[in-house]
Parts: structure tokens; C-alpha cells; sequence
């Protein structure tokens, strides 16, 4: 009988190329691949005493299913709010430069007046372009809470630019 170490070692072995692959073809970004089957690996490493599925090759593919469903849900959250975002900018930029420079202060100051939290997130989301994982991971905050400091802060522009275009 092998160890929990060897067994583990072995079942990495044998199914890391194909659930990369898998990630790799679902997402079609070799990065993202990577840290989803580690990811996968270290989650099933932590309940590797406890959980004993009859087959392990079934239940990481089945696992690496659902965290690629789960990976295209979070694009599609991720895609609406920066649809929402470049809309509410969109509304904002005029062809008079003065209307627009001072439509663009108005939203700065919005954006200065949000809590602190909130804007470094909106800030680092939408200026600096990184994903709503890495903020999560940089914040310790999780992507869903990063995602509702995005939408808290959208609904602080609609809120405050639309109250003063009336």
C-alpha cells in the first residue's frame, strides 16, 4: 500500500498534463490553467485524509468542470460591471472639452469622496486593470466582496452624476 504522500504524488502526476489542458482549452489562457489545476491539487491535498472518492480521475475532472463553469460566471460578473463602468464614463464625454473637463472632475471627486476601501478597489480594478482575484488575494477580502465594492462604487457615480445632470 503507498503512503498519502506517494498516492498523492502518483495521482498528480498521472492527471496534471490532462486537467491543464482542460483548463487551458475552457479558459485559453495557460496562466489561469496553471492556477486553477494547482488550486485544484491543493484543495483535494487538504481533504486528502477524509475524502475517499471511488474514482479520483472522475472526481477531478468533475471538479475541474465546475471550476472552469465557475471561472467563465466570475468573467461574466466581472465583463457587466466593466460594461457598467465604461457606460457611466461613456456618458460623460462630450464634445464640448469644457462640459467634459468638468463632467471628469465631478466623477473624481465622486470617486475621491468614496470610502477608502472602495476606491482603492474601483482604482485598482479599472485604472490599473487588474482582475477582481488578484485584488481579492492583495486585500484578503474575497472576489465576491471585491466585486461588491465594485458595484457599490458604480452605484455611487450613477447616483451622484446623474443627481447633478438634472
Amino acid at each position: 500500500m503507498f503512503s498519502k504522500d506517494k498516492q498523492f504524488e502518483r495521482l498528480f502526476r498521472e492527471n496534471y498534463s490532462r486537467l491543464y489542458r482542460y483548463a487551458l482549452d475552457f479558459t485559453g489562457d495557460a496562466e489561469t490553467a496553471r492556477d486553477m489545476v494547482s488550486e485544484l491539487f491543493s484543495d483535494l491535498w487538504k481533504k486528502f485524509d477524509q475524502y475517499q472518492p471511488e474514482s479520483y480521475q472522475n472526481y477531478l475532472f468533475r471538479a475541474m468542470r465546475n471550476r472552469c463553469i465557475n471561472y467563465a460566471r466570475h468573467l461574466a460578473v466581472e465583463h457587466s460591471s466593466l460594461h457598467d463602468y465604461m457606460a457611466e464614463r461613456m456618458k460623460y464625454i462630450d464634445d464640448d472639452p469644457e462640459l467634459h473637463d468638468e463632467r471628469i472632475t465631478r466623477m473624481e471627486k465622486v470617486i475621491e469622496d468614496l470610502p477608502e476601501r472602495t476606491r482603492y478597489i474601483l482604482e485598482q480594478c479599472y485604472y490599473n486593470g487588474r482582475k477582481y482575484k488578484e485584488v481579492a488575494e492583495q486585500t484578503g477580502l474575497s472576489v465576491p466582496m471585491v466585486h461588491k465594492h465594485i458595484s457599490r462604487a458604480l452605484a455611487a457615480l450613477r447616483k451622484k452624476l446623474n443627481k447633478n445632470d438634472k
